[in-house]
Formats: structure tokens, C-alpha cells, sequence
């Protein structure tokens, strides 16, 4: 449902889709037949945010990162499959401007699946700022294995760790979750005409165990949001998936570290203000989980509202 109030609209949308791949059409699923209410809201939002975790890279994507990356498996295109960043593309279509990121886990080449973290915007209410695309890894180590760069469009620049092959480090120093499918994306936003602050969207796939390198992995994340998209933690939307050993838990929040104002599912902070499930309304995706929440951010008093659909 929409929520009418002043300052930004946003949407946000996420998929755990397990390497399946999709159909057209499939993308109803998660936000509802074509002409409906739901996409009447998407095409009002001011930005809309996807976050695919466990995705098939599209084949251009292995055809490009192929001198990089060790690819033993074709994309979905050679089965007929549509990505359903694709096909949101395609309901947005002339509405709105799109930015890309994400990062690829190297361990398995017959399953290198992908975080891929989109967001469509309205460049005359905002326009991005720059981007972050992590591996996960220890932040003492992080000093140089990482590259800066645009995404695809030449939009958004981003700092990104590299993949293995150009970072010898990751082997020599056992860096034994650097090629894992869990990392951290991070895009900035700034308001078109200016006089307003910048806020951040953070999709997170979390590892099992700190051990793992989760809690150094957030911190990394959250400190570089701040000191290098210089947007304070208050304003950083995060969405994703947390990892427990009892459960998975979806998420989207704003806030990161302490306590933030605002949470829609469950967080990683141990305090929320506001809080709704948003796997009140699932749907199974390939044989996925998704879930999807509308939020509207007023950026200028730092509030938001927000209802699971």
C-alpha cells in the first residue's frame, strides 16, 4: 500500500532466488500483475530499490568478467530465462534512471552466484553519489586489493575489491571467505537541486558467524558509507538477509550500528523504534524468497514511513 506523505518516495524489493531462473512474467510475483496497484506505485516512486542475492550473472556479465573470473556454467539467457532486474527494467522503462553494483562469489564456478543491487531514480529529485562494492573481508587487510571505478551506466563511481585473480594477498594470507558469496553494496544519493543531505542504500549478505567475518564486514561497510560517501549512519537504508543459526532473517531498516530510528523486518541492531514483519506477504520465486515494502523518507527531517505489501 501506498503511503501519501511529504519527501521522498521509495520502494524497496528483495529476492534470495537460489541461481533459479525466472520467466517473463515471473517478476508478478513479486510486485504484482502488470497495470496493477503496485506498479502504479513503482512508477510514482522517486526510487526504486532491488536486491537480488544468490543470482545468476546475466551471460554479458560472464562474457565480460570472464577474463577474470573462472565461469563454468551459462547464464539463464541460454535456458530462455528473464533476470528480474531485467524485467523491472522493462516496467520502468523511460521512467527513471538505473545504477548498478554487485559483487560475485569465486568459490564454486559452477554456482557463482551473485549480490546484485539496482536502484532506478528520478534525476530530477535525486542523483547518485558513489558506490561501494565489498568482498567479504577483515578491514586491516583491505588495504590492497580494492580498485576505483564507474558502474556499467558511468554514473556511479565506485570503489570495488577486486576478484582473486588480482588480489594474490587473498591467497597468500588465507583470506579463506574472501571469495564467498556474502558481501556488502552501498550506493549514495544526494537531492537534485541541492539544500538537502545525502542518504545511502546498503544491501547485505551476511555469513553464518562472526567468525566469518560478519561483524567486521558491517563495520567496514557502515565507516566507509560515512567517511568515504560521507552519509552519516542515521541515513543509510539497509535491506538484505542476516544468516542466524536459527533462522534467516530478510530485512529492510534505516540506520546502521546502535540503534536505528527505523526497521521493517528484523535488523541487526538489537533495538528498533518501528518495526513490521515483511514476510507477511511472501512469495516463492523459483523456489525463493522474496519480500517487498514501500518506503517513503522525508530526507530533510529524517523520518520514515513504511508498509509491508
Amino acid at each position: 500500500g501506498e503511503i501519501l506523505i511529504g519527501g521522498l518516495r521509495m520502494w524497496f524489493g528483495y529476492a534470495r532466488e537460489g541461481l533459479s531462473c525466472f520467466e517473463r512474467g515471473d517478476l508478478g510475483s513479486l510486485v504484482g500483475e502488470r497495470g496493477g496497484d503496485v506498479e502504479k506505485h513503482l512508477r510514482l516512486a522517486d526510487v526504486v530499490v532491488l536486491l537480488q542475492l544468490e543470482h545468476m550473472p546475466s551471460k554479458r556479465q560472464m562474457e565480460e568478467d570472464g577474463d577474470l573470473v573462472d565461469f563454468q556454467v551459462e547464464g539463464c539467457e541460454s535456458q530462455g530465462g528473464v533476470s528480474l532486474d531485467t524485467q523491472m527494467a522493462e516496467v520502468l522503462a523511460g521512467n527513471k534512471t538505473l545504477v548498478q553494483i554487485s559483487v560475485i562469489a569465486e568459490n564454486n564456478p559452477k554456482q557463482p552466484d551473485q549480490g546484485l543491487l539496482s536502484v532506478w531514480y528520478n534525476p530530477q529529485v535525486v542523483r547518485p553519489g558513489k558506490g561501494l562494492a565489498y568482498k567479504n573481508i577483515f578491514p586491516d587487510n583491505a588495504t590492497d586489493c580494492f580498485d576505483e571505478g564507474t558502474d556499467k551506466s558511468g554514473k556511479l563511481e565506485v570503489i570495488a575489491d577486486n576478484p582473486l585473480s588480482l588480489c594474490p594477498k587473498a591467497n597468500e594470507e588465507g583470506w579463506v571467505h574472501y571469495a564467498s558469496a556474502q558481501g556488502t553494496l552501498a550506493m549514495s544519493f544526494v537531492p537534485a537541486g541541492g539544500g538537502g543531505e545525502p542518504f545511502a542504500v546498503l544491501g547485505l549478505s551476511m555469513p553464518v558467524s562472526d567468525f566469518e567475518g560478519k561483524e567486521a564486514m558491517l563495520k567496514r561497510a557502515m565507516d566507509d558509507i560515512r567517511l568515504k560517501l560521507g552519509v552519516p549512519h542515521d541515513r543509510v537504508f539497509r535491506v538484505g538477509l542476516q544468516v542466524t543459526q536459527e533462522k534467516d532473517q530478510h530485512f529492510v531498516g534505516l540506520g546502521g550500528g546502535g540503534s536505528p530510528t527505523f526497521s521493517v523486518g528484523s535488523s541487526l541492531a538489537p533495538k528498533v523504534q518501528l518495526q513490521l514483519q515483511s514476510d507477511r506477504r511472501s512469495a516463492v520465486l523459483g523456489g525463493s524468497s522474496s519480500s517487498v515494502t514501500a518506503v517513503h523518507f522525508d530526507p530533510g527531517r529524517r523520518t520514515a514511513s513504511a508498509r509491508s505489501q
